[in-house]
């Protein structure tokens, strides 16, 4: 079995271990960083995830999704961004528990190549 498919596997599992937890994949062929939001538009987390790379938020790590008096709001939503600053996707109504991909999130779903600067001139 491939090695990130595992990866992914056992973030899923411990995904579903925490109530307030998202999993984020990184399904496309870009660099992409993920910004993740509260129902109240407040930043939880922000990633950059390379092709294939998946990550696991959790708003309670140390307590494992018990609830605490500021426990965050949901449904959350995820903003995928091209390392260019432009909009990749945006998946809105996340739910606790939630694996989030950047192929099915709604937008653009590109990203523009930087030209590499030739040393040598033109």
């Amino acid at each position: 079995m491939n090695k990130s498919v595992l990866i992914f596997v056992f973030m899923l599992a411990c995904g579903m271990c925490w109530a307030n937890s998202v999993t984020l994949m990184n399904d496309s062929t870009y660099t992409l960083k993920a910004n993740i939001y509260d129902a109240n538009a407040t930043l939880l987390g922000e990633f950059v995830l390379n092709p294939g790379n998946a990550t696991l938020w959790s708003d309670d790590d140390e307590n494992f999704g018990t609830e605490s008096n500021y426990a965050a709001q949901i449904p959350y939503t995820v903003n995928w961004f091209c390392m260019n600053g432009s909009p990749y996707g945006v998946c809105n109504d996340v739910a606790a528990g939630a694996v989030v991909t950047a192929q099915s999130c709604g937008g653009s779903q590109e990203c523009q190549q930087q030209q590499q600067q030739n040393p040598y001139g033109s």
